[in-house]
């Protein structure tokens, strides 16, 4: 059984992502997202931007509970640039500088940190981490359940 060891599962694609509550029925909505794939409007965007037409990828991830998630970006999403890291933590936003991993700026929506900040350069240092090794930039969704940090997923962002 190649499937995560867990009842609650997360299926994403490049066209979509839907949380599965059973295993039961994990394997029709792989077929379902990975059809999608495969549909005219898809074949028509992956021709046009010169992706190969084959093989997209969707990744299986178990779903554990947590404390808080987020989403953190090895470079700045907005203009590609190496020198920050940026993380998103619920509705609060926190930059850091790539090199020291000091914080630059946090942007709190609650006026209070959903994450304290080791727990952030604990993200920030992964996420750099992995950009290093692959040498692209990199989406790293994470969680946490008390101190305990997990890798949800990661993907090569387009920056």
């Amino acid at each position: 059984d190649l499937l995560p060891k867990s009842d609650r599962l997360e299926i994403s694609g490049p066209h979509g992502s839907q949380s599965v509550v059973s295993r039961d029925n994990a394997l029709q909505t792989i077929k379902e997202m990975w059809s999608r794939s495969f549909s005219a409007t898809a074949l028509g965007q992956r021709k046009r931007s010169g992706t190969p037409l084959a093989s997209p990828a969707l990744t299986v991830a178990a779903l554990e509970p947590s404390s808080s998630s987020g989403s953190a970006f090895s470079r700045d999403p907005v203009t590609g640039s190496r020198r920050l890291i940026v993380i998103d933590a619920q509705e609060d936003q926190y930059a850091f500088d790539r090199r020291t991993l000091s914080e630059i700026r946090p942007m709190l929506a609650a006026g209070k940190r959903v994450l304290g900040l080791s727990q952030l350069q604990r993200v920030a240092r992964a996420a750099r981490a992995l950009d290093d090794y692959l040498g692209s930039g990199v989406e790293l969704r994470f969680s946490f359940n008390g101190d305990r940090l997990t890798t949800v997923s990661w993907s090569v962002s387009r920056n």
